[in-house]
């Protein structure tokens, strides 16, 4: 048995011709990228609302380490945690990005 052939925790991905992570290894997508797909994927059948908003917080880290100067874009996807009453916690050992 091969680990693509099999799923440890639910049943989620196993609708899928392949396994989300067979696909994000075999194209070399990002792993934040990858993230963003995942939860949006199982969203209906695992997380619901919270893999949304786990999506997006995947898509606010894209944005401030590849779009670093998309000020205003990062502060509506913040809004949203406000929004939703995310609690936020901040990572004490994380450098961040400026």
């Amino acid at each position: 048995m091969k680990a693509f052939d099999t799923q440890v925790g639910g049943t989620h991905y196993s609708k899928y011709k392949i396994q989300p992570t067979e696909f994000f290894i075999a194209n070399d997508i990002g792993f934040a990228e990858a993230n963003v797909c995942k939860y949006i994927l199982r969203h209906q059948d695992k997380g619901q609302f919270q893999d949304i908003l786990k999506a997006i917080h995947y898509l606010t880290m894209i944005v401030e380490t590849k779009y670093p100067n998309e000020k205003e874009v990062q502060k509506r996807l913040n809004l949203v945690f406000e929004k939703e009453g995310v609690v936020v916690v901040k990572q004490s050992n994380s450098p961040g990005v400026s």
